[in-house]
């Protein structure tokens, strides 16, 4: 005994596997599920400790200024560009006046590439 595929038909009567509708719709429950997970971060919740709080800048003078102010004392000894999601992040790596390292993250959208 064989079986046959299950399949669904159009409505100009062509046969598709349900195989294969059935994937579609996994696929699709898999997109939503990633985008419904993103979870908007507010300005008062933006530490800049992780890429995803990342603090808004509005030039690299900003970024300096601001790590100033939050860790008085810190050095900044590196400094690399980033992107994730088409977005261009600075890393700021700063030591503490405490001697630790920390990395600090600042969205450069409202600016990069626009000079």
């Amino acid at each position: 005994m064989t079986f046959a595929p299950v399949l669904h038909h159009t409505q100009d009567s062509t046969p598709v596997p349900m195989k294969n509708k059935a994937a579609f719709f996994l696929m699709f429950l898999a997109i939503l599920v990633s985008c419904a997970s993103q979870k908007s971060v507010s300005d008062s919740e933006r530490d800049g400790l992780t890429i995803e709080k990342a603090i808004k800048a509005k030039s690299i003078d900003f970024e300096y200024a601001w790590v100033e102010k939050r860790y008085p004392g810190s050095r900044v000894v590196g400094q690399v560009l980033l992107t994730k999601n088409r977005v261009p992040y600075d890393k700021l790596e700063v030591i503490l006046v405490s001697g630790k390292r920390i990395d600090v993250y600042f969205d450069i959208s409202s600016f990069f590439g626009k000079w």
